[in-house]
């Protein structure tokens, strides 16, 4: 499972193998995992994704099957470090891997959630976000023992074993009684061996544990052990939501509402935020460490969701793309390799001045910037998905119904239009808006990879088009939130065009 830096993401992705959920044997399970974590055929070798943005996001797995009672053990071989990691300079790479137990339907990033309990290489152990001090660090080569004793009252009490050596009781867990745990692994950069109990245990319980009933997880019988949630039967089970809508429209907070309700689903979110909020180190968010840098953030991030898409349309899972998605050419393209999935689009549309609102209340809290002429391009060219294209098998509006919706966006549209005349930014070379950003931006969406805030084209219908063109021509601002004429010229601003006249957007 060696890769190169130089290769395709394509040599990089491991193939689902046909059947796997069937296998009732305890396993890394590759539905319950993260996409950029490659799982081997016989789920127990494992080697996250490192290139790029991928050597600062942790991966993780859950086993196939939790532990319901007893006292039960698992062992991890802490395998080689990635050498495909390629990061920034001014990034500190980290190697490392947490092992511990998770309940059903848990993150991925094992001992920062509650109920979630894990122990690192760096010697922390950490459960809820809340870390300390334990059992030393360990490294390439050692193998970490990680023990579950469910008592008589049903609290689960965890322990662990670095090489054969007791470290003492990790967490006494009573929050989780009763709980089925499952075996979680979670990595960054480095590669791992499980050991369920496809074979002789590396370091055997001593003859006082051994007589005290410790058994291997992967020999449990049924009525002790607990299936995780299982995959979809075939494609066409699968569901793709893809979001639409404005930035800080407030896709996000619906998907992860949806995901919430809907647990049993195991969405995968698709989008530069999921992937941000997995750059973390000891559990603080990474965008605390860029000071204002946001864009070059976004960049990395997109990088890593466009190898994503290479993976997910590969794996039988219910995805929610959370991006604007409001060109309708990037819709089809990105569409088009889930062919066979239940596809939903998901428009978030709201008012105005609630629109505005939460675009203000965006940039001061969570410090995103997305250049306003990115905006300006996307209202210029947001384009509503259709139910009757074939595309997609339904279209739900969240906020404004549809009617009210197209309404809205159609005046997006017209203003946009409106704005690139002369009395936008200035009517100098062709017209403020159309005659810079536009320009410069023409055909973007045709690449493979978006940009960040992506695919500039216009993919209006033909008669908006014509529309457009028309006002260019004519020069003069026209309607909306353009300055006018004269009114607050600010020059060539962000690429605009020169000359005077009013702000455009």
């Amino acid at each position: 499972m060696s890769h190169r830096g130089g290769n395709s993401i394509r040599s990089r992705i491991t193939e689902e193998p046909r059947g796997w959920e069937q296998d009732e044997s305890v396993r890394l399970d590759l539905y319950n995992s993260d996409l950029w974590l490659m799982i081997d055929t016989d789920g127990v070798n494992a080697k996250p994704f490192s290139h790029g943005g991928f050597a600062n996001m942790w991966a993780g797995a859950q086993a196939t099957y939790a532990a319901r009672r007893g006292r039960v053990f698992y062992e991890v071989r802490i395998g080689q470090n990635n050498r495909d990691v390629s990061a920034p300079p001014e990034e500190r790479l980290m190697f490392l891997l947490r092992c511990g137990w998770s309940p059903l339907g848990a993150g991925m990033v094992l001992g920062e959630e509650p109920l979630s309990y894990g122990y690192g290489g760096s010697g922390k152990a950490s459960t809820d976000s809340q870390f300390k001090d334990y059992g030393g660090p360990f490294d390439s080569g050692d193998v970490v023992g990680c023990f579950l004793e469910y008592r008589d009252d049903g609290v689960p009490i965890i322990s662990y074993a670095l090489d054969g050596r007791s470290l003492g009781v990790c967490y006494m867990a009573n929050e989780a009684r009763n709980k089925p745990l499952f075996p979680h692994l979670l990595t960054k950069n480095v590669q791992f061996e499980v050991n369920f109990g496809q074979r002789k245990p590396w370091f055997p319980p001593s003859e006082d544990e051994a007589a005290g009933g410790w058994t291997q997880i992967g020999r449990l019988t049924d009525r002790d052990r607990q299936r995780n949630y299982l995959p979809p039967d075939k494609r066409e089970d699968c569901t793709m939501l893809m979001m639409c809508g404005l930035p800080a429209a407030g896709k996000s907070v619906w998907a992860e509402k949806h995901c919430s309700e809907n647990a049993d689903k195991r969405y995968c979110v698709l989008g530069t935020n999921s992937i941000i909020d997995r750059l973390k180190v000891m559990g603080l968010p990474r965008q605390r460490n860029y000071h204002g840098r946001w864009e070059l953030l976004i960049e990395r991030a997109t990088k890593c969701l466009n190898d994503l898409f290479e993976v997910a349309c590969r794996r039988k899972r219910n995805y929610i793309l959370d991006q604007t998605n409001v060109y309708a050419s990037a819709q089809r393209r990105k569409m088009a390799p889930f062919d066979g999935y239940r596809r939903l689009a998901v428009v978030v549309v709201p008012e105005h001045d609630e629109y505005q609102r939460r675009l203000d209340r965006q940039r001061k809290v969570e410090g995103k910037e997305v250049p306003d002429q990115a905006i300006a391009s996307m209202k210029a060219n947001f384009s509503i998905p259709s139910d009757h294209d074939g595309l997609f098998d339904e279209v739900v509006f969240t906020e404004l119904p549809r009617r009210e919706a197209e309404q809205l966006v159609a005046r997006y549209n017209r203003e946009a239009a409106g704005a690139a005349g002369g009395g936008g930014r200035g009517g100098g070379r062709g017209g403020g808006f159309a005659g810079g950003f536009h320009q410069r931006h023409q055909g973007t969406d045709q690449q493979q990879h978006s940009r960040p805030y992506s695919n500039y084209s216009d993919n209006r219908p033909h008669h908006q088009q014509q529309q457009y063109k028309q006002e260019r021509r004519g020069g003069g601002g026209g309607g909306g939130w353009r300055g006018g004429g004269g009114g607050r010229g600010r020059g060539s601003g962000y690429g605009f065009g020169h000359g005077g006249g009013g702000r455009a957007y």
